[in-house]
């Protein structure tokens, strides 16, 4: 059941995430640069006030459910609070909002809407805690079907604007719609003065959740909100468009660390030495993927930016240059995540993503308004690096850090090699064909070091690692 259900939520995460990223650069390129900037700032607003939502309260729920407690009063109390926490967010990021524009006004209206999506979360976590992983796969992929097919025929026939605000509510209403009519058919709500005293109960436990959800929200759309505040919609746009290109190569890690993380935490019970040479292999492992990609577009973010996007977002190339120099940082930080997960160091990881978001801030705070977009991106990568770094000395990981240096030189030689290798022919071939030629080059000077047995050997076990959790 374990393994089928792992294999669900993979193939369900890597199929939407692919085919979903495809899609939104295609609407990004529709929209252009200020219309999507205004999108993402409401999309940022949303996502900022759904903190009030307490998101942590659905891990509660799956964990007390999968323990076998009673979930009909849980339910009905979960449901209660997210309904009540919802309209609190919407009407609090109503008041936020400052827009004089009438139009711009209905935008948020309908953006702010989409909070009570936080409902459909609970209905969610019921079935994920009696492990019907496979129901929800299927509902979340017809979900995801009907929305981004309506998107594409309305971008092919070009829609006005506020068509794709109403779409992201109609996604929001069929998510709570579909899901709440699958639990009702065979589940009720109560109300009862018990449910008050489960309210309490479930509030408390989510607290810590609560305050490290606030963290990563923030650290994860603060910089958009502050872009809009200081330089407008236009360098937003640029921004946002950069940024779902590199999301493009960051969701390749938490893809691989998910269907493999249950069978690393078992070695850190069994045998830590064992254990840590594991996560020594990771290191060189997301070495060896993140390094080449950072050199290849920093050498080819014009061509790339160019093929991708329409000449309205030629701005977006050297904000890309910046941002991608952040893809071994998240690489090797979520590694560094489910570390301090497995060996309990929690408050450690609090802390540490709560001092890099305090650095991005004031960094954000003084950079922006010089610099721009770009500014952004330049402490984005700053708080990306200050959290990698700061983890080993305030912990018992310091072995991580020192493997970090150890696994760069390696894929930086291979990379710089390839990369020379393919100059000569920038101007007869097409970028995806030097993307296609590099990677060649690079796997192969890749397998000449092993066979000459100059390659690490972390990066040969690492591969191993993953046949056995396959």
């Amino acid at each position: 059941m374990l393994k089928k259900n792992i294999s669900f939520t993979f193939v369900e995460k890597f199929f939407t995430s692919i085919v979903g990223a495809l899609i939104s650069l295609y609407f990004i390129n529709y929209l252009g640069p200020s219309q999507y900037g205004i999108f993402t700032y409401l999309s940022s607003l949303v996502y900022l006030f759904g903190i009030l939502t307490f998101p942590g309260i659905n891990n509660i729920i799956i964990k007390h459910i999968s323990q076998g407690k009673n979930s009909s009063y849980l339910i009905s109390a979960s449901f209660y609070l997210s309904l009540i926490t919802s309209f609190v967010a919407f009407l609090m990021m109503l008041a936020f909002i400052n827009i004089k524009d009438e139009t711009l006004l209905i935008f948020a209206i309908f953006s702010s809407l989409t909070i009570f999506n936080t409902v459909s979360g609970v209905f969610k976590s019921y079935y994920n805690g009696i492990q019907q992983i496979d129901f929800l796969v299927k509902v979340n992929l017809v979900i995801f079907f009907i929305i981004n097919s309506i998107k594409l025929i309305a971008v092919y026939l070009k829609f006005d604007f506020i068509f794709f605000f109403q779409l992201t509510l109609l996604e929001t209403l069929l998510q709570i719609g579909l899901f709440g009519y699958f639990f009702f058919k065979e589940n009720n709500l109560f109300v009862h003065r018990k449910i008050f005293k489960i309210l309490k109960i479930i509030t408390v436990e989510a607290f810590p959740l609560f305050l490290t959800s606030l963290v990563i929200m923030l650290y994860i759309r603060i910089d958009q909100v502050m872009i809009e505040y200081f330089v407008g919609f236009e360098q937003l746009g640029q921004y946002s468009a950069s940024v779902r290109l590199v999301d493009m190569v960051y969701m390749f890690s938490p893809i691989l660390l998910t269907s493999l993380y249950p069978f690393i935490s078992k070695q850190y019970k069994q045998n830590k030495k064992v254990y840590v040479e594991y996560v020594k292999n990771f290191v060189y492992l997301f070495s060896y993927i993140s390094i080449p990609i950072v050199l290849f577009t920093l050498f080819f973010s014009d061509e790339l930016i160019d093929f991708i996007f329409s000449d309205k977002f030629i701005d977006a190339s050297l904000i890309l240059q910046v941002l991608i120099l952040s893809t071994p940082f998240v690489f090797w930080n979520s590694l560094l995540y489910k570390v301090l997960i497995i060996e309990n160091m929690m408050k450690i990881n609090f802390y540490s993503s709560l001092a890099s978001l305090s650095v991005n801030v004031i960094l954000n705070y003084f950079l922006i308004p010089i610099y721009g977009a770009v500014g952004a991106a330049i402490s984005t990568v700053i708080s990306y690096g200050f959290f990698i770094f700061i983890i080993p000395f305030i912990s018992s990981l310091r072995f991580y850090m020192v493997d970090i240096v150890k696994s760069i030189l390696q894929p930086l030689i291979l990379a710089i090699a390839s990369l020379l290798l393919i100059f000569q022919l920038i101007e007869y071939m097409h970028v995806l064909i030097l993307g296609v030629l590099f990677l060649a080059f690079y796997f192969l000077g890749t397998y000449i070091f092993y066979k000459f047995n100059f390659i690490s050997l972390q990066l040969l076990n690492s591969y191993n690692i993953i046949k056995k959790g396959k």
